[in-house]
């Protein structure tokens, strides 16, 4: 009876240790960047900006750790045939993950706390953390993944992610303390939604199990069949392409490129239902908008990091297997770099490297332009409320922003997405992926340490040599990447000159509004910004070509 729970203990700490540790660090990547980059000005840590930023960053590390569990754990329906009751078998998957999910919160916050000199609670987040990962088990351990079960299994979660805000301030206020005491009334709130967590999760898992289908919410399934209906009627009987890579690229919209817009658009929608709430419920529309305004500012610099998690989408040749079968899981997928390889039925496609490469770039052209259209168009329309409700407000950029901010958000959206789909694009992303964020974090880590040992003046001159070493890194690697495209033929010698042109255009750009005075290094920063920007162009025909031939 207990083989099967020692077996899932094993599995987690053996065959998914990688994966565990390999999103563990993918997940505090971006706060440590952030206060990394914060710390370089000397902020006061007292700042409530930093209340935000950790209310902020906490949901978006537990998706990252939870990830690494999931892709660890693999399917709970592998193991519907085992010898052992469905109590039983629930427990021991939501246990372990629970414990695990608490822990890297604990462990991530209290690095933060010593890395940044912060005073970040950390029993409150991480006793949610538990929680939340068994409010999650619905979604993850029931096989059947459809949309209605995915929108009824997340609104706990939501539920609990506004209890969180609570804990800071109030429901749909800005937050105004730590959450630095638990009170017995929320370890019993806790306690209470494990317990309704678990005892759902084993009656979904119980049905799933016997190969029932879970009840169905009341008129979803005749709303699914009229858009289905309706998309059969407006679709043309039989589509004719005029090439190869006009099939390909209606292909790769239809399937990728929607990523960037959805993503947006689902923050968009979650802000919009947020400040119907809060004017609802609180009032102060000033306020609130005031708010939107601010965040909608801050989301144009993270802009770059939603086109990155759509560029692992738009560069992925992996040859995915129906999740209908149960027998194959999650980890399956993420456990064999063969799986990310490009499959034959793409490698026989008469199509070139190149035009496959350029149909990639354009889709994620296309999805990061539409995003970004739709944030600017959010952005001027809280600003326009703002100034109908008589706030006072400047400009709707701030001008210590300056003029740069939209055409940065826009190449810095560009070099994420661009440069990260090159990546996918060699079928050897998760290597390159665990490669960079482990060099990350050993940087941050490293700086940490030096902060320590060594004064402010050799901190300074370390940095500067770091910063020479990257730049010219990228320089000689943007011109080496070109160089032997040219000499596989995967790009002409019209398009060398062309990305040349591009790229001294960036360098003008960013020099015509540079600030007054810029260190010598500065130069070389704006010079390999320009080479992320054009090196794409190359490096997506050579990743094509590695994954395809190699």
């Amino acid at each position: 009876m207990h083989t099967i729970p020692r077996a899932l203990l094993w599995e987690i700490l053996t065959r998914g240790q990688w994966s565990i540790v390999g999103f563990f660090l993918l997940g505090i990547l971006m706060p440590m960047l952030v206060y990394t980059a914060m710390s370089r000005f000397a902020v006061d840590t007292a700042d409530p900006a930093f209340l935000n930023m950790h209310l902020l960053f906490l949901p978006l590390i537990m998706v990252q750790f939870a990830v690494g569990i999931v892709t660890a754990q693999g399917s709970l329906a592998r193991l519907y045939a085992a010898p052992i009751s469905t109590p039983m078998l629930v427990a021991w998957h939501m246990l372990p993950g629970s414990i695990l999910l608490a822990s890297e919160v604990a462990i991530a916050i209290r690095a933060q706390n010593w890395l940044f000199g912060f005073n970040y609670p950390i029993l409150g987040p991480s006793l949610f953390a538990a929680v939340a990962w068994a409010a999650a088990q619905v979604l993850v351990c029931v096989s059947q993944r459809t949309f209605s079960t995915f929108v009824v299994t997340a609104s706990p979660i939501v539920v609990l992610l506004l209890w969180l805000h609570s804990r800071y301030g109030g429901w749909f206020s800005q937050p105004s303390h730590f959450w630095r005491e638990v009170s017995i009334t929320e370890w019993m709130t806790l306690i209470s939604a494990a317990a309704l967590s678990y005892f759902a999760t084993v009656a979904a898992v119980g049905r799933d199990r016997c190969g029932e289908k879970l009840p169905s919410i009341n008129g979803w399934k005749w709303l699914m069949q009229q858009v289905e209906r309706r998309g059969q009627a407006a679709a043309p009987v039989l589509l004719s392409f005029k090439s190869a890579e006009a099939a390909q690229a209606w292909s790769e919209w239809r399937t990728k490129g929607i990523a960037c817009p959805v993503i947006v658009g689902l923050i968009l929608l979650l802000s919009a239902l947020i400040v119907t709430i809060r004017i609802t419920f609180v009032g102060g529309a000033i306020e609130t908008f005031r708010s939107l305004h601010e965040g909608l500012l801050a989301g144009g610099g993270i802009f770059a990091i939603v086109a990155g998690v759509a560029g692992l989408m738009m560069g992925s040749t992996a040859r995915m297997p129906s999740s209908r079968n149960h027998d194959l899981t999650i980890r399956d997928f993420a456990g064999h770099s063969e799986l990310e390889r490009m499959g034959h039925f793409l490698a026989t496609r008469p199509i070139s490297d190149t035009s496959y490469a350029n149909v990639i770039l354009r889709t994620a052209l296309k999805s990061m332009f539409i995003a970004w259209a739709m944030w600017a168009f959010a952005l001027g329309t809280a600003f326009l409320i703002r100034s109908t409700l008589g706030d006072t407000i400047d400009n709707v950029i701030p001008r210590e922003l300056g003029g740069w901010y939209f055409p940065l958000t826009l190449l810095g959206a560009w070099i994420a997405i661009a440069n990260i789909s090159s990546v996918m694009l060699t079928g050897r992303g998760s290597k390159f992926i665990f490669a960079g964020v482990t060099s990350v974090i050993s940087f941050l880590l490293a700086s940490a340490v030096l902060s320590s040992v060594v004064s402010e003046s050799v901190q300074l001159i370390i940095g500067e040599v770091l910063m020479w070493a990257v730049s010219t890194a990228i320089i000689v690697g943007t011109a080496l990447a070109i160089r032997k495209a040219a000499q596989l033929r995967l790009i002409e010698r019209s398009m060398v000159s062309r990305m040349a042109a591009g790229w001294l255009a960036v360098v003008a750009l960013a020099l015509v509004t540079k600030p007054a005075t810029v260190p010598a290094v500065g130069y070389a920063l704006i010079t390999a910004f320009a080479a992320l920007v054009v090196v794409p162009l190359t490096t997506a025909p050579l990743a094509v070509w590695w994954n395809r031939h190699g």
